[in-house]
């Protein structure tokens, strides 16, 4: 009976080398294991967006996409221009520059603009996970992620206090229908009203007044066109908060831009003629 010949053994290392990198878990090539780390966290903190996004439902996606566009508007509407973009939900990169401060300034503005205090919770958690992963990613510093961390919503008592401190829109009375002993029974409860104040009607001459620069700089034409962009077009502006300069053609005299809240739609990238005046605009600060 033959015996079995024995296999080289530098000829079955290479063998097992092989079948580790097809298995795609030998990306390093005789790195020392401080190095490597360094890269893991790279590419970890490349993917860490997408892979969280992945593993959320459509709805909880939905939710998170809301907070963050009222994130982007914030930042706007206090004069805040996002320099890498406002797409807070799947690029890390746009969390750059975000800090504890703009987060408590977040919290006030939606007090002020009369969001319920329950939703300016469920705000700010949202924007904590997402800040913990741009932290990951290294778009916002360990340190500054901390503090973000820190930031704190409200307490029961503590939304009561807020609410009998801040301005009130409204009184409402709802009836609530409830069960006791078997019996159908009824409750009126007189509750605050969280909606919105209703926005200002702008007259037509306040709008053309808003389409032109106010001065000749760069910031002073880049207004102008925003608001050409916002009353001309109807751009959200959360839409407007994504746009970059090749989103315009200005031989076509077009521009494409991306709308979040129909993500995943056929109108998710839509293209619009410029009007003259946002045309003008664009050239002007593009060229």
């Amino acid at each position: 009976m033959d015996t079995p010949t024995e296999q080289p053994q530098d000829k079955a290392v290479i063998v097992a080398e092989d079948l580790a990198e097809a298995r795609g878990i030998r990306p390093f090539s005789d790195t020392s294991l401080e190095t490597a780390g360094q890269i893991a966290n790279q590419a970890a903190g490349s993917a860490i967006f997408s892979r969280y996004l992945s593993q959320k439902s459509a709805n909880t996606l939905k939710r998170h996409s809301r907070d963050l566009e009222l994130f982007a508007e914030y930042l706007l509407d206090v004069g805040i221009m996002p320099e890498h973009g406002a797409d807070f939900q799947t690029n890390p990169t746009a969390w750059r520059g975000v800090t504890w401060g703009i987060i408590e300034g977040f919290i006030a503005w939606q007090l002020n603009e009369s969001y319920a205090v329950t939703s300016v919770n469920a705000r700010l958690s949202t924007v904590k996970v997402y800040a913990q992963m741009a932290v990951k990613a290294g778009s916002i510093s360990r340190e500054e992620g901390m503090l973000i961390q820190s930031v704190k919503g409200f307490s029961r008592a503590g939304a009561a206090n807020v609410d009998a401190k801040r301005g009130q829109t409204r009184i409402d009375e709802v009836t609530y229908v409830y069960k006791a002993d078997g019996q159908p029974k009824s409750v009126v409860v007189t509750r605050r009203s969280t909606k919105k104040n209703r926005p200002a009607a702008l007259t037509p001459a306040d709008a053309e007044l808003l389409k032109r620069p106010q001065s000749d700089s760069p910031q002073g034409v880049r207004d102008a066109l925003l608001m050409c962009l916002l009353l001309d077009h109807g751009l959200r502006a959360s839409e407007v908060a994504l746009l970059k300069a090749t989103n315009i053609d200005l031989q076509r005299g077009t521009i494409n831009f991306y709308r979040p809240k129909v993500k995943g739609t056929a109108h998710e990238w839509t293209t619009h003629q410029l009007t003259p005046a946002a045309l003008a605009l664009s050239r002007d600060y593009l060229q």
